[in-house]
């Protein structure tokens, strides 16, 4: 699949882990709400001896913290997932691209078509390629 904003794709630019380091930092600073739900990530990963890959940061927030919110109609927390969303996928990487695909954009078509007017506006983009 394309990376949908201009630019030269990131993963042929830098190594996979400092992908994951960025992607990681984007969720956390976009996402007060998601540090437990990495930290716990993290330590599961630690307890196997692995570390988490950006998907599964991505999957971990998407259905864990953002769906968490939508039950609770969490506004705040829904917004800056959204926020989050945008800062990934200006990132300009196609492994993210793809990630944010099918973990949130198809996501929000099958589960929460409600919420799609307020998703940002590279994720409207990717949503609507659909």
């Amino acid at each position: 699949m394309e990376v949908a904003v201009e630019g030269p794709d990131l993963d042929n630019v830098i190594p996979l882990e400092e992908l994951v380091a960025r992607t990681r930092q984007v969720i956390w600073a976009a996402m007060p709400a998601a540090h437990e739900a990495i930290s716990a990530l993290e330590a599961r990963c630690r307890e196997d001896g692995d570390i988490p890959g950006q998907h599964e940061y991505i999957l971990e927030v998407s259905s864990g913290v953002f769906e968490d919110a939508v039950e609770r109609a969490d506004d705040e927390v829904i917004a800056t997932f959204f926020t989050m969303c945008e800062n990934l996928l200006e990132m300009r990487s196609g492994l993210i691209y793809d990630n944010v695909d099918d973990y949130v954009a198809k996501k929000l078509l099958r589960h929460h078509p409600q919420l799609v007017e307020r998703a940002s506006p590279h994720l409207r983009e990717l949503i609507e390629s659909h």
